[in-house]
């Protein structure tokens, strides 16, 4: 349940907060009028004046929810954005900041994910220290997220490897990397393909290309990463590529 410290921190940075425990209430809380900010001071985005000066803004709204309700939440957002595109919600922004709850969840990058996924702009854990809780909602309520270090890079190396698309080989293509992962020749695996040397040389340099590598050891770096050296069984007869 949010305090009154986090409330009143939270409106010294330009912010009106509300926690939304259950969706049904959030619409009567978005067609309420949070006011103006009359103290934003500098470095408190806000519509310019002439001189260029950062002036008052309208209180940026902010839905703290849990992560079960998050969706709902952001889906009753977007609606009210389209519904009353030219409202002070709009003007204002509105940005949903997802507590997670259980101590063993919120150290997971899962966790995170799946806010961000749900339509977080924000995360924090329930029981994070008040700076940390105020980081997080200020900064969602000027657009940007921010996650733990460790959190961050783990969702960087998912993305990453998500990224990457497996690369499309044939049955016969994945047997002779697999055969020289398992340390044959060229010469070897020439003749339990059938092979000549100089023809299974050809077919290995279009393999390596396939995979983007410029030599072998590449291609087995490459074929390892993406999963292509896991099966053992030969076909007897592999197609040619």
């Amino acid at each position: 349940m949010l305090t009154h410290g986090i409330t009143a921190a939270a409106h010294e940075h330009g912010m009106h907060v509300q926690r939304a425990q259950d969706p049904a209430e959030l619409p009567t809380h978005l067609n309420s009028h949070p006011g103006s900010h009359p103290d934003a001071h500098p470095g408190t985005p806000g519509t310019a004046d002439s001189a260029g000066a950062p002036g008052p803004r309208s209180t940026a709204r902010v839905v703290l929810t849990d992560l079960r309700s998050a969706r709902a939440c952001a889906l009753l957002i977007q609606r009210h954005h389209s519904q009353h595109p030219h409202s002070h919600l709009h003007q204002a922004g509105a940005v949903l900041v997802v507590l997670l709850d259980e101590p063993d969840r919120a150290a997971q990058p899962s966790a995170y994910l799946s806010a961000l996924r749900a339509g977080a702009h924000g995360i924090a854990r329930t029981a994070a220290p008040l700076a940390e809780l105020i980081a997080v909602i200020d900064a969602a309520a000027r657009g940007f997220t921010v996650l733990p270090a460790a959190v961050a890079r783990a969702l960087g190396a998912q993305l990453a490897a998500a990224a990457v698309p497996t690369p499309q080989l044939s049955t016969a293509e994945r047997t002779w990397l697999r055969q020289l992962s398992d340390g044959a020749s060229v010469s070897e695996v020439a003749v339990r393909s059938g092979y000549s040397e100089r023809e299974t040389y050809r077919l290995l340099a279009r393999t390596y290309q396939r995979l983007g590598a410029s030599s072998r050891t590449e291609a087995l770096l490459i074929a390892q990463r993406a999963g292509l050296l896991t099966a053992r069984a030969d076909p007897a007869a592999p197609e040619q590529a």
